[in-house]
């Protein structure tokens, strides 16, 4: 009998033959009877985490279409359709933009002119020579460009040269505020310099004028009479004080477009044709043919346009369809499934007879997984080309594609909506599963331990007993 039992309790040292203690061993029996309760918790609650991060992905995927749905419900969207797309037979002669408002067709733009700076040179001076303080040692003129008038002043010396007289003008009229002009002092050789005056701003109506009572800028030979007669002003030369232009009216750009002759004061001209801007790059001989300008409505930019709701719509279709077993158990997400792409085949009421009122209409149509794409080029341009508006009202009225899609949606965003909803029960769900889990855990830990304990004193008692026989034992047989 005690072999038998010195074989069960490991007589000695208590240990199995892996090393570990026999109560040990029927602790851990114990616990692998328990385990499949816990393994159950734990699989739902991978299921339940499972749906949480579906629930999140697809709030992202809505939150991303009702940003495209915002976008083309916008009031500025609807120009969109309106696109024009236009080409310059030389854009470096002259590149052209068109809006919406732009008609299509063809325009012939020659470029006479560039619009230039006015530019005032004063006469060349000997650097060294002192210039004439007069009297006094703050100077003060004024520059008027046009019809704003900036007084200057400028402080000599008696010792002050001519550079640094040039030097003291540039710098106090660069410093004045919103004035039209920009100074500059050049030096023309090591000892001979000129100052310029350059307008900000091209055109005629930015030409110069100036008043100088103190006669500073009359010293350099710049002086009223050099622009007395607008259009027959004093050129300068190689010595002597002038502007670069004779006639002020050179200074607008000047095209002919369709045979008529115009001029501004810019190279920018988006006011010559409605819906048109023209930039003016480089200026035209005689010889040159002119420029031809084709728009035409921009069928490409229209699709453009349409590609983020298109694709967001999709991504929901292609996240929803591969989602069966969500599908099985959340009635609300077979709801919105349906709901989303029941949108592509409902009719836009209050269009008017003979409107298109479907998307069909138009040349699209939802394939066999359920995408939607424009699928018949040519009934999609000659929709647009029959009208814009009519085409833009399938997506943009109150009714449209884009109203529907977001009414199909809304009742699943926002704090109140079905995804907070049961976000929030399902972390109610796993928060509760977690505390079952704790308070079974801690059940099975406390009865293990008690396990160990009856094992540990039934063990002491055995080898107590045991010690006890084999002492009789010895006394009988000696």
């Amino acid at each position: 009998m005690s072999n038998v039992l010195g074989t069960t309790f490991s007589v000695g040292n208590g240990l199995s033959n892996s090393g570990d203690t026999n109560s040990s061993l029927l602790v851990e029996a114990y616990k692998r009877t328990r385990q499949r309760e816990l393994d159950t918790i734990d699989t739902r609650k991978k299921t339940l985490e499972t749906r949480q991060v579906f629930f999140n992905s697809l709030r992202t995927r809505l939150e991303s279409i009702t940003s495209r749905i915002d976008e083309v419900l916008a009031s500025t969207f609807t120009s969109r359709f309106s696109a024009k797309k236009v080409t310059s037979s030389d854009a470096s002669v002259v590149s052209v933009t068109a809006g919406s408002a732009a008609t299509e067709g063809v325009n012939s733009l020659r470029v006479n002119r560039l619009a230039t700076n006015d530019i005032l040179i004063s006469s060349t001076k000997t650097l060294a020579n002192l210039v004439d303080v007069g009297g006094g040692s703050e100077k003060t003129f004024s520059i008027t460009v046009n019809g704003q008038t900036k007084n200057v002043s400028v402080t000599l010396e008696d010792s002050d040269n001519n550079e640094q007289a040039f030097q003291k003008i540039v710098s106090a009229i660069n410093n004045t505020t919103d004035i039209g002009v920009s100074a500059s002092f050049v030096k023309t050789t090591s000892s001979l310099g000129r100052l310029t005056l350059t307008t900000k701003k091209t055109g005629a109506e930015n030409s110069i004028s100036f008043s100088d009572p103190d006669n500073l800028l009359g010293q350099f030979g710049i002086t009223a009479a050099l622009f007395a007669d607008p259009q027959n002003r004093t050129v300068s030369n190689a010595t002597l004080a002038g502007f670069r232009n004779a006639a002020s009216s050179n200074l607008d750009s000047e095209i002919e477009l369709n045979g008529i002759q115009i001029t501004r004061s810019s190279n920018t001209i988006n006011d010559a044709i409605t819906g048109y801007t023209f930039t003016l790059n480089k200026q035209q001989l005689p010889t040159d043919q002119s420029v031809t300008i084709q728009a035409e409505l921009d069928v490409a930019g229209v699709r453009s346009s349409l590609k983020p709701l298109i694709d967001s719509y999709n991504e929901i279709v292609s996240f929803l369809r591969n989602q069966n077993e969500v599908m099985k158990n959340e009635p609300s997400i077979r709801n919105v499934n349906s709901r989303i792409r029941s949108t592509v085949s409902q009719e836009v009421t209050g269009l008017g007879a003979g409107k298109p009122n479907r998307l069909s209409d138009i040349g699209m149509s939802v394939n066999s997984i359920g995408q939607l794409s424009i699928s018949n080029e040519e009934i999609f341009t000659n929709a647009l080309k029959k009208s814009q508006t009519d085409v833009a009202n399938l997506f943009t009225s109150s009714n449209g594609f884009a109203a529907k899609l977001r009414e199909s949606i809304s009742s699943f965003l926002g704090t109140n909506g079905i995804i907070t909803s049961r976000n929030q029960s399902i972390s109610t769900q796993i928060s509760s599963l977690e505390s079952n889990r704790r308070n079974l855990q801690s059940r099975i830990d406390r009865q293990a331990d008690s396990l160990r304990k009856q094992y540990e004193s039934i063990q002491k008692s055995f080898l107590l007993s045991s010690n006890q026989f084999s002492t009789i034992s010895n006394l009988f047989t000696s």
